[in-house]
């Protein structure tokens, strides 16, 4: 028995319009999956063991922390509190920026500008040395 051809167009319509649907949910699921591993790899550290992999790379008595900014008298502990809220502050702008896709990177461009001096462009690999280490 032959069917009316409008029911086989609203046939073949359901069908097409069920693999769309298929297709925009599987990207959704693989978007949501990207999305989870990338905001994922911005935390991979805490805020302590960057503070403490800083302390070794910096690896300074007049200057704990590479702290420059503020005159922290060579007090380790006042000098940790300053680079434990700069880890913090940094952690939201890195969130509201898109240059960089990496946080030890982003943090490097501002808490130890490569411009600032030459020897700067070694303090993310030293940073990122000291995180593996586990410092």
């Amino acid at each position: 028995m032959n069917r009316p051809l409008y029911r086989v167009a609203k046939a073949e319509k359901t069908q097409i319009s069920r693999a769309k649907t298929l297709k925009q949910a599987c990207f959704g699921a693989l978007t949501g999956v990207i999305l989870i591993l990338s905001v994922s790899s911005v935390w991979a550290w805490t805020d302590t063991e960057i503070c403490n992999a800083i302390y070794k790379a910096e690896n300074s008595v007049k200057y704990p922390y590479g702290i420059k900014s503020i005159d922290t008298h060579g007090d380790p502990i006042y000098a940790r509190k300053i680079c434990m809220n700069t880890i913090r502050n940094n952690r939201g702008r890195f969130a509201k920026q898109t240059k960089h896709s990496d946080f030890i990177e982003f943090l490097g461009s501002r808490y130890c500008p490569p411009s600032a001096h030459s020897l700067n462009k070694h303090w993310v690999y030293n940073v990122r040395y000291f995180l593996q280490k586990g410092a």
